[in-house]
């Protein structure tokens, strides 16, 4: 085998421009399999950071009927289903929560978590130093306590071990810091910096109406997901019973955290890794052809070799070493271009998919890669190979130099129509990502984003606990920040379009009949200022924009959107209809309608929405502001008025809409970009193979060609006897590529929007590309046949 080896590393380098091409057709498949397959084992196949993590799932309500499959539940539930489940066991219950740190120079917001005290031993991670909240701490009126993380213990207080024991002035309430916990340790996917105890009253412990927490749990020993999916669904019927009020068609769902944390990109994820997978396999058979290629050109090499002795046995295990040691390398290759493009592809990545920042190159990663060039050394060593086993002694000696055309001719012509198939669908299916990409982002936004900078700001409880006070600052930040020389405008939200999050109400319009239990009107809420809609520059489509008179009760003028009007007014006017909005107890009168905005994902259809005045309910947290201006340098003239306010709050997520926006569309265009590489790739590949097909067959007809020129062939002629060597196999990879488009493109309708599997400018375009493409890789070699002398490929003959 040594022998085998030393002479195929020879034979590569006296052939130093074959070698090349192999090893960078090959190493370029390999890599963007391994770069692809890093970022999938991150999201979806890398252990979760916690003991026994595959027992660790998320309990939800599920609320179909509103809209709402998988629903933050209500606490009085979450203390049923603890109660009650007997298959899982420390069910904890969590909610992300904005601290405002004050006392420790400016004020500042950080990002942190209200948990009941489970938490960690469900997670299973103990602090690095002190430790962690108890139950007793978790009750209303206990003194407060707080965990902090590493990285708020170390970039914030330098790593002071006398942090513990000391008070921070968290919402203006005083915390006493317990514990630091490990470095990288983070609930749910959840950057956090500060844990504090949930610390329920006991009425806040009955509420079944505010849905807001999230839940976790671990499943007993020896008890499945079914299981407790069966459990749960047969307590949250019995809760049905018990409480219709709140309770009818409220279910519950059980998920694995896996399932949360990267279930809605995993389909993203695996098609992505199928093309790919294309990809590397298009670079084989490209390969494959070029080792036929020049297996063909030692075929007396080989008759000699069994002259002299050498069995079939050995034949077949010199081409398979060659095309071994090729993928060895192009493996090396492959893992530098997977790391030099890491970067890059993290950049891609959405921010909400799990370990987008943790991808590495590690040992299931190199072993991944080396599993690839295995499969690439058979795949592209095979066909070769198995000529080199057909290579008949006494015939290939009698013929001496002359090529044997038509076996290796029509081998080679296979592997190219396999790349055109596969060409084909990769095409395809980047066409189409690509096609629903532009049509997410010429979709009508319902407002304007362009010149407008978003920024969060949230009152503490503690500061602000009466809701008068609250619309008092709303009122009086917005009167000093529309005074900034260059905002246009400026108003607030609860939550900015796009931000996959905010509140419901169930809806009772006067004069109609109540609807019956389990089929009440479930409407999203924002809650604004009047100013939100001229700072958005919403279109009216009907009625006229809210203004002052209309926050003031009894009867508030609330706006919707056209989809809200469309569904409850199927046609008639909705202006002056009135309704109960259960939320706030209130009369609300519709007195506008706008353009919908996609409130929450942007590539799902626009829901219902509702825009309350928030005097109604005053739980705004986005500022919106119109300007020219850069976001930093409007963002600190804006912490400037709002510290003339009020010197402890902070403003954070200082954004402009359209990078809110660009966020919001991160999956799709991350598909559609890493598609139309590994497309682009797989289209140079073919057209590259393809024409060296045309370029060998043109090398072994040359005696043939010099004869039918010197019998006085026209060039046409010649011309089209090369261009039958590709056109077949173009031909019928085409056909075929596009049969199984056809096929399986049903399998990616989920990742599409607005463009259906089979769309017909998709199907219509890549065939004539290809062709296109093909067409032009056929030229060079075909010119090169016009140059051929006659007299001179008959004498070499």
């Amino acid at each position: 085998m040594l022998s085998d080896l030393i002479f195929a590393f020879r034979s590569l380098r006296k052939s130093l421009g074959f070698t090349v091409v192999a090893v960078l057709t090959l190493g370029l498949g390999i890599g963007a399999s391994t770069a692809m397959f890093s970022v999938v084992h991150s999201a979806l196949l890398r252990p979760l950071p916690y003991p026994e993590s595959d027992r660790i799932v998320h309990v939800w309500e599920e609320t179909s009927a509103m809209g709402f499959p998988e629903n933050t539940p209500a606490p009085a539930n979450y203390y049923d289903w603890k109660a009650q489940s007997k298959t899982l066991e420390d069910m904890t219950a969590f909610r992300r929560w904005a601290f405002t740190l004050t006392g420790e120079g400016e004020a500042t917001r950080i990002e942190g978590v209200k948990a009941t005290p489970e938490l960690f031993a469900l997670l299973g991670v103990k602090p690095r130093l002190g430790r962690v909240f108890t139950a007793a701490e978790d009750q209303a009126g206990a003194p407060g306590v707080a965990v902090v993380s590493y990285a708020l213990w170390r970039d914030r207080f330098g790593s002071d071990a006398a942090l513990i024991g000391r008070t921070l002035s968290l919402d203006g309430s005083p915390m006493t810091v317990i514990g630091v916990m490990p470095a990288g340790f983070r609930v749910a996917g959840y950057e956090s910096d500060i844990w504090t105890p949930m610390a329920f009253t006991p009425e806040e412990r009955t509420r079944r109406g505010s849905h807001f927490l999230q839940v976790m749990a671990k499943l007993r020993p020896r008890v499945t997901l079914e299981q407790a999916r069966a459990e749960m669904s047969g307590i949250a019927k019995r809760l049905e019973l018990q409480y219709p009020e709140s309770n009818s068609q409220v279910g519950a769902v059980v998920t694995s955290l896996r399932q949360t944390l990267s279930g809605r990109q995993k389909p993203m994820l695996l098609a992505l890794l199928g093309i790919v997978g294309f990809l590397l396999l298009i670079a084989c058979a490209n390969v494959a052809g070029l080792l036929v290629a020049r297996a063909s050109s030692r075929q007396r090499e080989f008759a000699v070799r069994a002259a002299l002795g050498a069995g079939r046995a050995k034949l077949l295990r010199l081409q398979l070493v060659e095309s071994s040691l090729l993928a060895a390398i192009a493996c090396l290759l492959g893992l530098a271009l997977a790391a030099w493009t890491k970067e890059g592809v993290s950049r891609l990545l959405p921010e909400a998919l799990y370990g987008s920042k943790e991808i590495e190159l590690n040992p299931v990663v190199l072993g991944f890669s080396m599993l690839a060039a295995a499969l690439t050394a058979v795949l592209s060593g095979m066909a070769p190979a198995l000529l080199a086993w057909r290579t008949a002694e006494a015939d290939s000696l009698r013929q001496g130099s002359r090529n044997q055309v038509g076996g290796r001719a029509g081998l080679r012509q296979l592997l190219v129509g396999a790349e055109v198939t596969l060409s084909v669908m990769m095409l395809t299916g980047a066409g189409l990502f690509l096609h629903s990409f532009l049509k997410l982002q010429r979709q009508e936004l319902g407002f304007d984003p362009e010149g407008v900078v978003t920024m969060r700001l949230v009152l503490p409880d503690r500061a602000y606990e009466k809701d008068e006070r609250k619309v008092a600052f709303y009122r009086s930040s917005l009167e000093k920040i529309k005074a900034i020389p260059g905002v246009t405008d400026a108003g607030w939200t609860y939550r900015v379009p796009t931000s996959m999050a905010g509140g419901a109400s169930m809806v009772t319009f006067d004069g109609r009949p109540a609807p019956p239990r389990g089929q009440e009107i479930v409407v999203p809420h924002r809650y604004v200022t009047p100013s939100y809609f001229s700072t958005m520059r919403m279109p009216l489509l009907e009625g006229r924009m809210m203004e002052a008179r209309d926050t003031q009760g009894p009867v508030y003028g609330v706006m919707v959107n056209e989809t809200f009007a469309k569904r409850f007014f199927q046609g008639r006017s909705a202006l002056d209809s009135t309704f109960v909005d259960s939320n706030q107890e209130a009369k609300c009168r519709i007195i506008g309608v706008v353009a919908d905005v996609r409130e929450y994902n942007i590539d799902e259809p626009a829901r219902p929405v509702m825009y309350n005045p928030l005097q109604a309910a005053p739980m705004v947290r986005d500022l919106v502001v119109r300007t020219a201006m850069e976001p930093g340098a409007v963002a600190t003239l804006v912490r400037g008025e709002i510290r003339s306010i009020d010197a402890g709050l902070a403003v954070s997520h200082v954004q402009l809409m359209e990078d809110v926006l660009s966020k919001a569309v991160a999956g799709p265009r991350l598909q559609m970009v890493l598609a139309g590489v590994f497309a682009a790739l797989a289209l140079l590949l073919t057209g590259v193979g393809l024409a060296g097909v045309v370029a060998q067959s043109v090398v072994e007809r040359t005696p043939e060609i010099g004869l039918r020129m010197a019998l006085g062939a026209q060039r046409g002629h010649v011309l089209a006897l090369v261009f039958r060597q590709g056109i077949l196999p173009t031909g019928v990879g085409l056909a075929a590529g596009v049969a199984l488009s056809l096929a399986m493109a049903r399998t990616v309708q989920s990742l599409l929007y607005g463009v259906q599997a089979h769309d017909v400018q998709t199907f219509a375009t890549v065939p004539l590309l290809l062709a296109m493409v093909s067409l032009l890789a056929m030229l060079l070699p075909a010119l090169r046949a016009l140059r051929i002398e006659p007299m001179s490929a008959l004498r070499g003959d």
